[in-house]
């Protein structure tokens, strides 16, 4: 019985490690090219397996609404260049293209996070300084993709950050609810807790 126990115990355990997902504060600068084919549901450390999942036709989907609701003026696509995958936004109203790599740290860093919310399910993802290089009406706006993400995909976040503005946001929709899907949804200690060190 003790036996049975701990390889219950153990397998739980296991089960817990392998939902957890890190994005970290330091994260690599962009490549411009990322090799095609390497997996299709992990990003990687050095966010290289991006391409893979943007080239994904939900994702992308996915992606190209959370730009909206941002108001980040690019739609996002790839571009297969031989076996590698080229990650390309669209200025919106313009007929070129820039290379994600090409257009500030703010956009480029922040994409692993983005994907990782919208990809991951039933995980832990543990963020850290997801503010980093971003101003602060999107900084706020990661708030609300935090708790669409643990709403829709049944999501845990563990976020160590400096940003006040994702805090206010938190408050606003503690206060206000949080519009998903229509619905205004009560947000309360059960969905957000926050601990000051």
């Amino acid at each position: 019985d003790v036996s049975r126990t701990y390889e219950k115990s153990i397998e739980q355990q296991r089960r817990a490690i392998d939902n957890i997902v890190v994005v970290p504060g330091l994260r690599s600068l962009p490549q411009r090219y990322l090799k095609r084919g390497l997996t299709e549901n992990l990003i990687g450390e050095r966010a290289e397996n991006l391409g893979d999942l943007i080239s994904k036709k939900e994702t992308k989907e996915m992606l190209n609404y959370w730009f909206g609701r941002f108001e980040i003026p690019y739609m996002i696509d790839t571009s297969l260049v031989g076996n590698f995958y080229e990650i390309i936004l669209k200025p919106i109203g313009k007929k070129y293209n820039l290379s994600y790599k090409d257009v500030g740290l703010g956009y480029s860093l922040s994409l692993p996070l983005l994907v990782t919310c919208l990809t991951s399910n039933n995980s832990t993802i543990l963020v850290e300084e997801p503010e980093l290089h971003l101003h602060p009406k999107l900084q706020a706006s990661l708030m609300d993709l935090f708790l669409h993400s643990s709403i829709a995909n049944n999501n845990q976040f563990i976020i160590e950050t400096h940003s006040e503005n994702i805090l206010l946001r938190a408050q606003k929709n503690i206060r206000k609810g949080f519009d998903y899907k229509g619905k205004k949804i009560k947000i309360s200690n059960e969905n957000i807790y926050v601990n000051n060190v």
